[in-house]
């Protein structure tokens, strides 16, 4: 598996505010650990100093460049290949019917990746094939072996490893791992350690290459050069290799935000970006993916702000919402160096979750300047010695008008904003406000906490009540503001104060300690403003049709991954109440288009004798030349190219670009017209589903794909077009 690049790593790990703020940063990224996690997240600009450390070289047979004078290109498989029988009746590049997580356990390959890194020194030096099945086994399926590799490659640390210079020959054991799995090498452009947010792609600086492996038919990326990372010990210099589980069958709509290839059909995902997009994605890293974190609000990595404040929206998994922590930094560019932006009294992000299932990240800028947002997060749950916060996204801003008032947020205490855990600790859940502001309505509201769960001991609670000006500690504590019920805890908030003025309210409880005897412990808090009904009412009802307009674009642009972020963003902000219809309509879309997208990939799919005995038919039933015509009619073969079997057997066998995969993989369903449409369904108005399973599994495969792409059509025309449009199965003027 060939993916190459330098050996430069960028730092990975955060610890924590405070010790962020003491360090010095020459370039807006922090690196003050004591203890160090780095991948070979880097490119391969330095192609030379790459192989001088060592490296593993692997015989190309099939890459997306032209490696040799021998290859030649295939259009069905959009690629370079001097064996190309070895992808005779292998599906072309198109989006994988699974996710990762669907084909994929890593406890059920436990003994796989202990062999695999256990591997005995005698069976290294091994020259013969007896290696190759040591190491993946004698009857593994496609996904075991492929595993296994992976595994090996990555546990290992090349550069203590003096691999032959010249390329391997038959017989070693890197050909045959090669040969074991049917891989494609990809190349194209790498967010790496050579990239920083906003650049433009350079081949120079961002080239890189990796793997597509063909597993149960469909195709999946591995990146074995960033799957191998290091640990590198508090007392110690040794490094030690584990496999980075974040690029192994990497989902393409994950894997496109950090691998941009150059031959577009290998991206598999529908639509295909284009490079532009590719330098626009916001900037998102392992640990985003990892988190289970979406997108909802900026899709591309530099913000334009008019007035000096942005709130960025991440969707979260509603289950994990307690388990995660979000840290934000703020750089400024000044003098060509990037400076943190400092404050004593203040702070310039606020964090808290505006929803189950959203976490909102909001930041004030101080004055017009251009800034980066570094973004870190993780899951408390986990408890690895070597796990830390790690960026999660990183964005730039460009900020051209700023606030009079309200530069910054309050300090935040120690639990944070809103409830979290620390709350949940003590038995109490959110009754009144459960995200991490409170809008105070002429300066007055009630907040109510609720008891789920008896604790030992008396709880008490108490609050101080500040503005961004104020010190926390140079506030005095209120310990009667919370009033005890019989479900929980009551405080009726009564802030005298001017429209828009803001507060923190931060809620403590009183705990038993050894040596002080009783501590104040910091359990919730909020950002309290005061708001008129009016005004904030407006400002909701703005908000709702920003997102009301993103749904409807999505709906009417009927693409996957726009349906998807738009109903995302709607659940997030809980305004599915404000837009039913859409959001049904969107969703109903969604679950229509992702049918679509599994008949196509069942076609593409097919083996080379399901094929060939479709094309082998000397006399076949009516029913499989009808559906077989209908299929070409979709894809632009008019009823006159189509009229004799001999005729269908000839565009099915097809290769290159005209070949029949290659066609149904390119095929856009939105520019199919409607009348078309009603000529393929009259064509094969005699062929029923079942009866077509017992003629030929293969056949049966178009025909659920052509009544599949007949039944969205006809769902989106209105009835009174169905009914007047009429049938055509010739060229027009005919």
């Amino acid at each position: 598996m060939g993916a190459r690049a330098s050996t430069e790593s960028t730092p990975r790990s955060y610890r924590s505010r405070r010790e962020i703020t003491d360090m010095s940063e020459t370039n807006g990224y922090a690196d003050g650990r004591k203890k160090r996690v780095s991948s070979s997240r880097s490119n391969s600009k330095d192609d030379t100093k790459r192989k001088r450390q060592g490296s593993v070289t692997v015989t190309i047979d099939s890459a997306t460049f032209k490696f040799s004078s021998a290859c030649e290109y295939s259009d069905t498989y959009h690629l370079y290949t001097t064996k190309e029988e070895k992808f005779q009746g292998c599906p072309p590049p198109h989006p994988p019917s699974e996710n990762k997580e669907d084909i994929f356990d890593p406890e059920e390959f436990k003994f796989v990746d202990k062999k695999a890194k256990e591997v005995p020194i005698e069976k290294l030096k091994s020259q013969m094939p007896t290696f190759v099945r040591y190491l993946i086994g004698q009857d593994a399926d496609e996904l075991s072996k492929i595993r296994a590799i992976y595994t090996w490659l990555t546990s290992l640390n090349f550069a203590r490893i003096h691999f032959p210079t010249r390329e391997p020959t038959d017989g070693t054991v890197l050909s045959y791992l090669h040969a074991e799995v049917i891989s494609v090498v990809i190349h194209g452009y790498m967010k790496g350690s050579t990239y920083t947010v906003g650049m433009r792609m350079s081949k120079d600086l961002h080239y890189g290459e990796w793997n597509a492996v063909l597993i149960d038919r469909s195709w999946h990326f591995i990146d074995a050069y960033w799957g191998s990372s290091s640990v590198e010990s508090d007392n110690s210099k040794d490094i030690v290799h584990r496999t980075d589980e974040n690029f192994f069958l990497s989902d393409p709509d994950k894997f496109i935000y950090s691998h941009f290839p150059e031959e577009k059909r290998w991206q598999l995902i529908t639509p295909p970006k284009t490079l532009g997009d590719f330098e626009r994605k916001a900037y998102l890293t392992e640990r985003f993916f990892e988190l289970d974190m979406r997108i909802l609000s900026h899709p591309e990595c530099e913000i334009i702000i008019d007035d000096g404040e942005v709130e960025i929206l991440f969707g979260i998994d509603s289950e994990r919402k307690l388990d995660l922590e979000f840290l934000c930094f703020i750089f400024i560019k000044e003098s060509e160096e990037w400076n943190m932006v400092k404050k004593t009294k203040q702070q310039a992000d606020f964090i808290h979750f505006s929803s189950d299932n959203a976490v909102s990240i909001n930041v004030r800028f101080p004055k017009v300047g251009f800034y980066k947002i570094e973004i870190v997060g993780k899951d408390k749950k986990v408890t690895s010695p070597d796990y830390d916060f790690d960026w999660v996204a990183i964005y730039t801003a460009k900020v051209d008008g700023v606030k009079r008032k309200h530069r910054a947020y309050p300090k935040s205490g120690e639990a944070g904003w809103g409830p979290r855990t620390t709350l949940a600790e003590l038995g109490l859940e959110p009754y009144s406000h459960e995200t991490g502001i409170i809008l105070a309505e002429e300066g007055q509201t009630q907040l109510v906490f609720d008891v789920v769960e008896e604790k030992e001991g008396e709880l008490s609670l108490s609050y101080k009540l500040g503005t961004v000006d104020d010190k926390i500690e140079d506030l005095i504590m209120d310990e009667e503001g919370f009033r005890a019920t019989s479900s929980g805890f009551v405080m009726d908030i009564n802030i005298d104060a001017p429209i828009g003025e803001e507060f923190a309210l931060w809620i403590f409880t009183t705990l038993p300690h050894t040596k002080y005897g009783h501590v104040d412990k910091n359990v919730c808090n909020y950002l309290v403003v005061v708001t008129d009904v009016s005004e904030e009412e407006m400002n909701r009802r703005k908000d709702i049709e920003m997102v009301r307009q993103q749904l409807q674009d999505a709906i009417e642009q009927k693409v996957l991954d726009l349906l998807e972020t738009a109903v995302q963003l709607v659940e997030a902000k809980g305004y599915e109440k404000y837009m039913p219809e859409d959001t049904a309509t969107a969703r109903e879309l969604i679950h229509r288009l992702r049918y679509i997208q599994l008949l196509t990939h069942n076609v593409l799919a097919l083996d080379q004798k399901t094929v060939a005995e479709i094309k082998s038919y000397q006399v076949p039933v009516p029913a499989i030349s009808d559906i077989l015509r209908a299929v070409l009619l979709l894809l632009g073969n008019y009823e006159d190219e189509t009229q004799t079997w001999k005729n269908i057997q000839q565009l099915f066998s097809k290769m290159g670009r005209e070949s029949i995969r290659r066609r149904i993989n390119l095929f856009n369903l939105n520019t199919l017209p409607l009348d078309i449409c009603l000529g393929a369904k009259q064509m094969m108005a005699g062929a029923e589903g079942d009866a077509v399973k017992n003629l030929s599994q293969g056949v049966a495969a178009f025909h659920s794909w052509a009544v599949g792409v007949i039944q969205e059509i006809e769902y989106r025309a209105d009835a009174e077009k169905l009914r007047t449009t009429i049938p055509r199965t010739k060229r027009k003027g005919f």
